[in-house]
């Protein structure tokens, strides 16, 4: 759980994290290396802070390759959030086609981010984008909003 939310850059309230006595939690780390990133090894310290004025420094060892793993997923299977889009604009509260649509795009780049390929997100686009691409013949939006969804390439945090 990020501080600061990468898709919408709203702050979180994760943290701090509160671990009882006799508890332990997990905490899971993603790291993006960008696509230009040179080959090597970097260190990197995450520091861990308790009550009591305790404070640990944990040392991450990155070693980066020199090849890329493609944008688009290479796996065959693919995953349904619902035919009915409906529900996500309800569970988030969108207002109007153009929230829910943005919603929509950022759930697929989410995916899209951790290889995974959602199927139906196409049967969302609201009153005008299907009106745009089947009433006046042109695509041009549709494209423009969707196309890097559908080939897979659609970056929420920029060109990696």
């Amino acid at each position: 759980m990020p501080d600061v939310d990468v898709y919408v850059g709203e702050k979180r309230n994760a943290f701090p994290l509160v671990v009882p006595p006799r508890q332990s939690r997990f905490v899971w780390i993603d790291v993006f290396v960008p696509t230009n990133a040179k080959a090597g090894t970097t260190t990197h310290s995450v520091t861990v802070k308790g009550s009591g004025g305790f404070a640990a420094q944990l040392q991450l060892k990155l070693t980066v390759f020199d090849f890329a793993l493609p944008t688009a997923p290479s796996m065959s299977s693919i995953f349904g959030l619902g035919a009915n889009w409906g529900w996500l604009a309800a569970v988030h509260k969108t207002s109007s086609d153009a929230e829910t649509a943005a919603l929509v795009q950022r759930y697929v780049k989410c995916g899209l981010m951790n290889r995974v390929s959602f199927a139906d997100f196409l049967g969302y686009g609201g009153p005008q984008m299907q009106a745009d691409a089947g009433g006046n013949g042109s695509f041009a939006r549709f494209v423009s909003e969707w196309g890097e969804l559908i080939d897979g390439v659609a970056l929420p945090f920029g060109p990696r």
